[in-house]
């Protein structure tokens, strides 16, 4: 099985993700078995998503792409490359393919279990208002409702980030029929 995880920016995706792999579904290890800055997300689909949406530059993470260009090639031949390293279940996560996963949805045979998970703007808002020089929250606005708009037309299930922190795996579990997933969550005491 192919788990794909969906969602705008600063919303949950690496703690899914995070669950996930814990539970033994390699979600994006690269060949050294180290993790990129963006926890959780395969630098071959960070290329293949940034060369999609954004002419292969790498942009801030409330940057809206301008156009889009088809990769259908670079899809199919990064899904054949892990099938080859994944004899099991394996999956991915990037917040931008939100954008694009039409394109994905193509190309991913019909084992494939998508999954988004959405959290208030509130919560955007103010994880981003951390940052040392804190981007325009208007701009973050715009493309949180665009992810958010997208994520709901591809029908796939979609968990809120306050239910998973409530419930932890359970909610994960409840929602693509997984068992037993650790819970990764940081509980503040």
């Amino acid at each position: 099985m192919i788990y794909v995880v969906l969602g705008f920016h600063k919303s949950g995706t690496t703690l899914v993700a995070r669950t996930l792999h814990e539970s033994g579904i390699n979600m994006g290890v690269t060949e050294t078995g180290e993790y990129p800055a963006c926890k959780y997300e395969d630098p071959r689909v960070l290329k293949i998503k940034n060369d999609i949406l954004y002419d292969g530059k790498i942009t801030p993470s409330y940057e809206l792409p301008t156009s889009y260009n088809c990769k259908i090639e670079d899809i199919l031949k990064y899904i054949e490359i892990r099938k080859s390293e994944n004899n099991d279940d394996w999956g991915f996560k990037c917040p931008d393919i939100t954008l694009c996963y039409s394109m994905w949805e193509r190309c991913v045979p019909f084992w494939v279990t998508a999954i988004g998970i959405r959290r208030d703007l509130k919560g955007v808002l103010s994880h981003y208002a951390r940052a040392k020089k804190p981007p325009d929250s208007k701009r973050i606005e715009a493309a949180y409702h665009i992810y958010n708009e997208i994520l709901l037309s591809y029908h796939i299930p979609i968990i809120s980030y306050e239910d998973l922190l409530d419930c932890g795996p359970v909610i994960i579990e409840r929602t693509i029929g997984l068992k037993n997933l650790p819970d990764v969550r940081r509980i503040k005491k």
